[in-house]
């Protein structure tokens, strides 16, 4: 694979441990610690296939960021990751709906790999 995925959280450990793993499935990967550097990076990196985001940032937080990226940047998919809220809060939450997928932390790594391989390829 040679798609680029976007990964966008303020953790910096948690945000090295994604891209490794990612990128050991044949991604290609950016990432940034928080939205306004992830929209700094799609404005100039028109080869975002997916970003995955953390849901609470400093700056701007995902659900800013998703909003955001679902008005400029429709095509490309967004995967949201929080250990603040559950699945069945989030399905729930109006903000989130244009999420392409949200995955509760901790996450199991095959599961955010299976939400990548299905957004890409949507």
């Amino acid at each position: 694979m040679d798609q680029k995925i976007l990964i966008v959280d303020d953790d910096p450990e948690l945000r090295e441990l994604l891209m490794s793993v990612i990128a050991e499935e044949g991604f290609a990967v950016e990432s940034a610690a928080d939205g306004q550097e992830a929209l700094r990076i799609l404005s100039h990196n028109r080869d975002i296939a997916v970003v995955v985001s953390d849901l609470i940032m400093p700056n701007m937080d995902g659900r800013e960021l998703l909003k955001s990226i679902h008005s400029n940047f429709p095509s490309i998919p967004v995967v949201i990751l929080s250990g603040g809220m559950t699945q069945s809060e989030a399905k729930t939450d109006k903000k989130l709906s244009a999420a392409f997928r949200f995955i509760a932390k901790p996450a199991d790594m095959r599961e955010i790999i299976r939400a990548l391989i299905d957004a890409a390829a949507d």
